[in-house]
């Protein structure tokens, strides 16, 4: 067994993990936010299918960035957030709208025929006798 060989003296000295966000930087996630946002409302009204729980990660991430910022960086860029958030508002009244009005689970379908074909199948029948 060998001993441990001493540390690289060239060896790259440790970054840091969380370094100080540039509000430039910030101010263009809050536009690629922005971005993703408008497309999702797109999607949503041609009833098309929006990746949301990416929507959400990328918000918080760009939420805990903008609050590391100076303070006035940050509030000038968190003012372009109630545009965001109308935008998603947007989004929960369409969705809301194509909800039936009595709360029922909407059924497209697919399943009571599944269901109706199973129940009439040959093997099914002979299994409850008819």
């Amino acid at each position: 067994m060998s001993p441990p060989s001493p540390p690289e003296e060239n060896a790259a000295p440790a970054q840091s993990v969380d370094p100080q966000p540039q509000p430039e930087q910030v101010g263009l996630a809050v536009d690629a936010l922005e971005e993703r946002v408008q497309e999702a409302v797109r999607k949503t009204e041609e009833g098309g299918p929006v990746d949301f729980p990416a929507i959400e990660a990328e918000a918080a991430s760009v939420c805990e960035t903008i609050v590391k910022l100076p303070a006035a960086d940050a509030k000038r860029i968190a003012e372009r957030l109630p545009a965001i958030v109308g935008a998603l508002d947007a989004i929960a009244k369409i969705l809301a709208e194509r909800q039936p009005k009595d709360g029922a689970a909407r059924d497209s379908g697919v399943g009571s025929r599944r269901a109706a074909a199973a129940y009439a199948s040959s093997h099914t029948r002979a299994k409850r006798g008819f």
